[in-house]
């Protein structure tokens, strides 16, 4: 993709443990040290924080890039925390009887 380079295993990770961990409010943080490129500068990297750096353009910025970056931005981008998946239950199997040697009647 075009707005960010390739992330090293370490921060999907990081990210993923965020999403467990976060609560469904507002995330009060952004993902720590993701930075992602321009659409129109392939070499300009920045940091969620610039989305809201320039209040006159705040909202303009927020429109263009929280749909790609929201996950990894989402205080910048205003946004609640991805949400929490529900455990899912370990298959649980009947007990199975012995077979039996002799014939049945």
């Amino acid at each position: 993709m075009m707005f960010a380079k390739s992330l090293p295993l370490l921060t999907l990770l990081a990210v993923a443990f965020y999403a467990q961990t976060a609560d469904a409010a507002v995330c009060a943080t952004d993902l720590a040290g993701y930075k992602f490129t321009l659409f129109h500068d392939n070499n300009t990297q920045v940091e969620c924080s610039w989305l809201t750096k320039n209040t006159k353009r705040t909202a303009e910025r927020i429109a263009k890039y929280c749909s790609a970056v929201g996950a990894y931005c989402p205080k910048s981008c205003g946004l609640p925390c991805p949400p929490v998946p529900a455990p899912v239950a370990a298959p649980v199997t009947a007990p199975v009887a012995a077979p039996v040697t002799a014939p049945v009647a």
